[in-house]
């Protein structure tokens, strides 16, 4: 199996894989912001400023800061070209060339207008699927299940 897509970076389908691969980290920060601002009205005597703001900061400020990165980093390209063989998934922009075999990748999912290969250390590579036939998304997804992968499938 060979295919190969070409594709321009997409901001909100990057965000959307960024909030899905770091699910576990933005909501511990969620919750040790709320902690926090709820410590905040607890221990103050009118209320505890410092400790509010940090708990503003954690909780909205934080996810929002490491999705906006995630975006910046992976849109800094014009466009980038995807291929996925029996071996794994390479993706290729002007500057640089990345591979990655089935085995060095620790999962799939398949988001809407996306599939999200899971690199390892809450790293992902998003490739977007508007040139594919839903055919060839399932060849994807069934070339991971095959070989080993967890494969998700998100509503």
């Amino acid at each position: 199996m060979l295919l190969q897509v070409i594709a321009r970076p997409d901001a909100q389908l990057i965000a959307a894989a960024a909030r899905d691969s770091r699910r576990a980290e933005l909501m511990a920060a969620r919750i040790a912001g709320w902690a926090l601002i709820g410590a905040s009205v607890v221990l103050g005597d009118p209320l505890n400023y410092p400790l509010l703001l940090a708990g503003i900061v954690v909780a909205l400020l934080l996810p929002v800061l490491w999705v906006g990165l995630a975006v910046r980093s992976s849109s800094a390209e014009p466009e980038t070209t995807y291929e996925i063989t029996d071996a794994g998934v390479a993706h290729s922009t002007v500057h640089s060339r990345h591979a990655y075999t089935w085995e060095t990748l620790s999962r799939v999912t398949k988001l809407p207008g996306q599939v999200v290969f899971g690199v390892g250390g809450g790293r992902f590579l998003p490739m977007p699927t508007a040139g594919l036939t839903a055919w060839q998304v399932e060849e994807v997804l069934s070339a991971a299940s095959t070989a080993g992968l967890p494969v998700r499938r998100a509503l």
